[in-house]
């Protein structure tokens, strides 16, 4: 790991901000391995990122290269964007949306993707320290930019019934220091398209509360009419931008600010263009002969200096109303539609192959609905899916991803982490992926099942109402190790680190299990020359994790007991460990069986908490034998590496 720099960093950045989602997503695609899979060689399904899996049409790019030819197209841009851009942008939303009061270019601002329309927004209208109604499950960026700015997060769980918040929670979470309710229809990552009266209704408490309505509409052309034959139109999402709503006059421009984005519905994310509806007075406005530069104005200035050209910007101007453009769009859009209906059921179809396939016989052929893998809801580019596990969805996805070839975004990552039990979901993203993609995901979701629930030795071997600790028996037993550490301890591990400590000292990994075979506790230890050359045998416990609603019952101290003991026979001289520093109940434990505080070790964790290194010196033997061979037999799937 590289050393910290001397000076200080930004712990709103370092500390409080959540890991990148998608990114650890890819992270944990690069740890599966085919020819280590259930059945070898499954290929990689990854449905992580919200990503256009098909490319834009010829005569798009070809219209980026004819534009992109100009010297202009290389040259920095007015800082709102290209006036052809900003114009045919409103004209697109007054047709889109109907409305009958004209948006003209003065209400746009081209931004460098839509998230960049949204950092800008915030820093215009908050200061730290303000607050910000987030519903959840929320899009991870949005909150990980306000967090990452100092804003105070305010969380409001949306309807499980419907999706979405129901008003009268936002009013009530609305106070003084609050600046901004953020809204995303359709929903990244539920897919939940809000209906428009429930839209104005949210609109009104926050023009009578004299907040922002930040409106992101990023997957705005995905919102069909299925009502009708296919293949489907688009309708208007909803009439906020009119002259009245509810029967009463309104002025969009004082309450609501709109995000919009061109990399879904173009297939151009790499792009990077996005923007911002808002009223003139945030951007650039006239204030009698002279020019009023707003806050947005001004930030976009200081984040971006102008939006990409080259020249994306003149050949979306131009593809916004070209016929042939806007029917491919609407194809696409029809093509997503028809894969979550696919998606959707797949999971209704019995999987032809049951626990054959990883060495578990007599596991009949099932489904992956039948399993309790719901959909929960869907639309745009997303299925935000129940998982049957009685685990947090981070560790569901790293299993199913790093095990089974699957790669989804858990819901861990879009709600806060003191209520992210209240939606054990996955997102899967239908976009970037094929048809015959989506029909293999189901034998995924059904190895995941099969693998959780294999028992890794004979349930009569344990006497009833006992606690009985088990060695490691070998990668059978390597989902409940990772289930135990990822739900209970707070440093994330990735499957290299398990099979590091598991492959080499498997007789220093103890499992306990209850008499139903259910794993409630591990611990995982390793043994070798404390220093190259050196005599010093050292021990070393790296995991010990006991289920939360086991404990209490001594499970954690008989773990620990066992592996003093496994190391005591092995000839180890010490034993040390890192526990976090305000850990008491561990501090205790350990103290308990004798070890003691060496040293303190200052920001120690990932997430800044400093750790005590404890140790425990062990009486040496008279004549200390040579540890013996660490491996016990190991059942493995063909092809595992060890």
């Amino acid at each position: 790991m590289p050393r910290s720099p001397l000076f200080p960093i930004n712990t709103d950045v370092e500390l409080n901000t959540r890991n990148p989602p998608v990114q650890t997503a890819a992270t944990w695609a690069r740890e599966y391995q085919s020819n280590q899979a259930p059945i070898v060689d499954a290929k990689l399904l990854t449905l992580s990122q919200g990503s256009p899996g098909y490319a834009p049409p010829t005569i798009f790019t070809d219209r980026i290269a004819a534009e992109g030819g100009n010297l202009s197209a290389h040259a920095y841009t007015l800082g709102l964007g290209e006036p052809v851009l900003r114009e045919a942008v409103a004209h697109d939303m007054n047709s889109a949306y109907r409305i009958d009061l004209p948006i003209s270019a003065e209400n746009i601002a081209i931004t460098c993707g839509c998230n960049m329309a949204f950092a800008a927004t915030i820093a215009a209208i908050a200061l730290r320290g303000d607050s910000v109604v987030l519903p959840f499950p929320w899009y991870f960026n949005h909150e990980m930019t306000l967090t990452a700015m100092g804003i105070n997060v305010i969380p409001v769980l949306a309807d499980q019934a419907d999706g979405t918040v129901d008003p009268e929670n936002i009013r009530a979470a609305i106070s003084d220091r609050v600046r901004a309710v953020v809204l995303v229809t359709p929903s990244n990552p539920s897919g939940t398209i809000y209906p428009a009266e429930k839209l104005e209704t949210i609109a009104r408490i926050c023009q009578d509360k004299h907040v922002a309505l930040i409106l992101d509409e990023t997957y705005r052309e995905f919102v069909l009419d299925t009502d009708s034959p296919a293949p489907h139109d688009w309708k208007p999402p909803h009439g906020l931008f009119a002259s009245q709503i509810a029967g009463r006059e309104w002025d969009w421009t004082q309450t609501i600010i709109h995000l919009f984005s061109f990399s879904k519905s173009f297939a151009i994310p790499g792009h990077r263009l996005g923007g911002i509806a808002c009223s003139p007075y945030l951007l650039e406005s006239k204030d009698g002969s002279a020019t009023r530069y707003g806050p947005i104005c001004k930030v976009l200035d200081n984040l971006q200096v102008c939006p990409p050209r080259a020249d994306t910007q003149r050949a979306v101007a131009w593809a916004l109303s070209n016929t042939e453009h806007r029917a491919w769009r609407l194809q696409m859009s029809n093509a997503v539609w028809s894969r979550l209906v696919l998606f959707k059921n797949v999971l209704e179809q019995v999987v032809p192959q049951g626990g054959d396939a990883i060495g578990i016989p007599d596991v009949p052929a099932t489904s992956a609905a039948a399993l309790g893998w719901r959909i929960e809801s869907m639309g745009a580019y997303y299925a935000f899916v129940h998982h049957p596990f009685a685990v947090d969805s981070t560790t569901v996805a790293h299993a199913l991803a790093v095990l089974c070839g699957a790669v989804s975004v858990p819901s861990t990552c879009f709600a806060p982490a003191n209520a992210a039990d209240k939606i054990p979901c996955l997102r899967f993203s239908v976009a970037n992926v094929s048809d015959d993609l989506i029909r293999e995901l189901p034998q995924r979701l059904v190895w995941l099942m099969e693998i959780f629930t294999m028992a890794p030795t004979n349930p009569e071997d344990a006497a009833k109402d006992e606690i009985e600790l088990r060695m490691y028996p070998g990668e059978s037993a390597l989902p409940h190790v990772m289930a135990l550490i990822a739900k209970e301890l707070s440093e994330p591990y990735q499957i290299y680190t398990y099979r590091y400590f598991l492959n080499q000292w498997p007789r220093l990994c103890y499992i306990a299990y209850t008499s139903d075979n259910t794993p409630v506790g591990v611990i995982i230890g390793k043994m070798d020359r404390h220093l190259r050359g050196s005599r010093l045998w050292r021990g070393y416990i790296a995991m010990l994790s006991v289920d939360t609603s086991w404990r209490r019952h001594h499970i954690g101290s008989r773990l620990v007991q066992r592996i003093i003991d496994e190391m005591t026979l092995l000839g180890t001289d010490e034993i040390v460990l890192e526990t976090e520093q305000d850990n008491h109940a561990a501090l205790a434990l350990y103290e308990r069986h004798g070890f003691i505080r060496e040293k303190r070790l200052y920001h120690f964790y990932l997430n800044g908490n400093d750790a005590f290194r404890l140790v425990l010196p062990l009486v040496k033997q008279k004549q200390k034998p040579m540890p013996p061979p660490m491996r016990p037999p190991m059942r493995m799937w063909p092809g595992t590496i060890v």
